[in-house]
């Protein structure tokens, strides 16, 4: 099976079940596991990203303003590398390659792939696309037992926070606002969907 990812996230689920070996091609932005960088990068990004971060807010917003894309998918090389599943992301077109994008892109290649969107709004459902990646995989044990395995860290952090000795020692309240940049302040979850479980996640950490 050839496998082609369109985002990190992707990629590090692919690897994590297994399958890394099948991957035939990955995006601009993914760097791990380390020996992935010599494939094939499908994407690239036309965000200035070495600038300020308020030079990047303006070229976005610039963009978003005139439906202008952000990334190139490049459909010549996916087409070469004809693989049999695409991972992509169906959540935010400021992340990643636009949904809309890779529908046609995928829908021109002969090889037909499919297509598996990651579309997560909380947690778990982090947790079923890992499992909607492995059934398309053929990975559905490797999907059920890394589900597990993250499932039991969570499960950890959430006993070890709520543990009456570990409040004891002393509990620094947090007040989080994710944020994507500093200038100007960008903050996640007041529009955005991709804010995942932010707040249940500060609290197992023993912030709130």
């Amino acid at each position: 099976m050839r496998i082609a990812t369109l985002l990190p996230s992707a990629t590090e689920i692919v690897a994590a079940l297994g399958c890394d070996g099948q991957l035939v091609g990955i995006s601009h932005s993914c760097n791990y596991p380390e020996q992935l960088p010599r494939l094939p990068r499908l994407t690239s990004t036309r965000v200035p990203f070495t600038q300020s971060s308020e030079a990047i807010d303006t070229f976005v917003r610039g963009h978003l303003v005139n439906q202008d894309a952000l990334y190139d998918l490049h459909t010549e090389r996916l087409a070469d590398l004809a693989p049999d599943i695409v991972v992509s992301q169906a959540l935010c077109d400021v992340c990643a390659v636009a949904t809309g994008d890779v529908i046609r892109a995928i829908e021109s290649l002969p090889s037909k792939p499919l297509l598996v969107d990651l579309n997560p709004n909380t947690l778990d459902d982090v947790f079923d696309d890992i499992r909607r990646v492995a059934s398309a995989l053929g990975a559905n044990q490797s999907g059920d037992d890394l589900v597990a395995c993250r499932q039991l860290v969570v499960s950890t952090c959430s006993v070890r926070t709520a543990s009456p000795r570990q409040r004891s020692h002393g509990k620094v309240l947090l007040n989080v606002i994710p944020t994507c940049c500093l200038s100007p302040v960008a903050a996640f979850g007041l529009s955005a969907r991709w804010t995942i479980s932010h707040s249940c996640k500060t609290t197992m950490s023993g912030a709130t």
